[in-house]
């Protein structure tokens, strides 16, 4: 699965600075998991790196290493 982050591509883009704070991109990527029963290998790349390595920081029962 490939998750557009806020403000990229199709998404949403909220105005302002704080609606682009990482913790806000981490509650986005969350859902997106959906109900797997399994855990995730997370991947991101540029902007994408930060919010994966904070996302299997915060959430390491959804994240595999």
């Amino acid at each position: 699965m490939a998750v557009d982050l806020r403000g990229y591509n199709l998404s949403d883009k909220p105005k302002g600075v704080d609606a682009y704070a990482l913790p806000n991109h981490i509650a986005d990527v969350g859902p997106s998991l959906g109900n797997w029963e399994d855990s995730a290998v997370i991947v991101g790349h540029d902007w994408g790196g930060m919010v994966a390595w904070y996302f299997a920081m915060t959430q390491p029962t959804l994240t595999d290493n």
